[in-house]
């Protein structure tokens, strides 16, 4: 925020096989010590995005404190994630929310990810780097300007007279 506090991260790893190795070789010991049950759990949670690692490598973990959601902080750190990864040729992202997580959703939609499997309580969601590109408008707000970044497909846009039409 504006007084340089901490009020979110967001965490990529942009290779899920290398996340899903040292997960398993450090953080599933550390669990299982904890509790037996969650940590055999977690041995098999990375187990469905496997199946998806090949179109979507990079996985992403982002939070931020209740009260900065809603003010446009993650959308900004995902479009900064976003852009990066395309550049870097990461052909796709993907991660996992509860199917309970409404906000979460609705937030990745926002940001251009599609859910991709359900199940167990769970959504993986996924973005196609390849499909997507950033769009910006700029739109009029009371006295001053202000850029609103939008993730849509670039076949189904129109850009007219500086503003972005979504189809």
């Amino acid at each position: 925020d504006d007084t340089d506090k901490v009020v979110g991260y967001l965490l990529c790893e942009p290779d899920y096989r290398k996340f899903r190795k040292v997960f398993r070789e450090k953080d599933v010991p550390e669990i299982y010590k904890l509790d037996k049950k969650a940590g055999i759990r977690s041995w098999f949670f990375p187990v469905p995005y496997d199946f998806y690692a090949i179109k979507y490598p990079a996985h992403l973990h982002i939070d931020l404190l209740p009260e900065y959601q809603n003010g446009g902080y993650g959308s900004k750190m995902m479009q900064m994630l976003l852009q990066d990864l395309k550049s870097k040729n990461i052909k796709g992202l993907m991660l996992i929310t509860g199917i309970w997580n409404h906000g979460a959703v609705r937030f990745y939609k926002r940001n251009g990810f599609k859910p991709i499997f359900k199940g167990f309580g769970e959504n993986i969601m996924a973005i196609d780097l390849k499909k997507y590109s950033k769009l910006s408008m700029l739109c009029y707000i009371g006295m001053g300007w202000c850029i609103i970044v939008t993730i849509v497909p670039v076949y189904k846009a129109l850009t007219f007279w500086g503003f972005v039409w979504l189809l």
